[in-house]
């Protein structure tokens, strides 16, 4: 299965982090974001999670 939007289930701790996005990347995860309802920060969240559970070992 490939990869699905979720809605955040309750806050968890975070660390504060800076990221620097190319300006495409960005306009599509804030389209992403605001179509799905869901904060830019936990669509990016979901993102990083998915491609780390997908790194081939």
């Amino acid at each position: 299965m490939g990869f699905q939007i979720k809605r955040p289930e309750k806050l968890r701790q975070s660390i504060n982090r800076t990221l620097r996005f190319r300006p495409e990347m960005f306009e599509r995860l804030t389209e992403l974001s605001e179509e799905n309802k869901i904060s830019f920060n936990f669509l990016v969240c979901q993102c990083v999670q998915y491609a780390l559970d997908s790194l081939e070992k």
